[in-house]
């Protein structure tokens, strides 16, 4: 009775192990696939300012803004707020989950917020190689000028 008890828990453990496995794997390829075909999403939710904080918070916990966004499989980002604006928020989706994404800020958030989308791209990159080009071009222009001045 105790080596079927053991060889049960041995079998067990080991389901239990796979599939914890199977969904880190399938998580991984989910996140891999939302990093290459997903595009950036920038929602302005402004504040309301007719109502108090207190008020807003409570519309957003009666729609369920807190539990239904993002929404599934979609990724913040980046989440700001700025004074006497409102919320910043980039979200990472798929391009077919643009409906999904706009529905659930419908359902949630247009009570307490007005709200603007706008199809975003990271640019920090490409600043950083023109920042550094430009720097690099500006040291060449001060070589050459010494030089110049050298030989006078």
């Amino acid at each position: 009775m105790k080596k079927i008890l053991y060889l049960f828990l041995i079998v067990f453990s080991i389901s239990l192990f796979s599939e914890n496995l199977f969904y880190e794997n399938q998580e991984k390829e989910r996140e891999e696939t939302l990093n290459r075909h997903g595009i950036l999403v920038t929602i302005l939710l402004k504040h309301d300012q007719r109502k108090t904080l207190d008020e807003i918070n409570l519309e957003l916990k009666q729609s369920g803004f807190w539990v239904k966004f993002p929404g599934e499989g979609m990724k913040i980002e980046s989440w700001y707020v700025a004074m006497g604006l409102g919320h910043i928020i980039t979200v990472r989706i798929l391009p077919e989950q643009v409906r999904e994404l706009n529905r659930i800020i419908e359902r949630t958030a247009w009570k307490s917020f007005r709200t603007e989308f706008f199809l975003s791209y990271d640019f920090k990159e490409v600043s950083t190689e023109n920042r550094k080009r430009e720097q690099d071009d500006e040291k060449q222009k001060e070589k050459k000028f010494e030089m110049k001045e050298y030989f006078r």
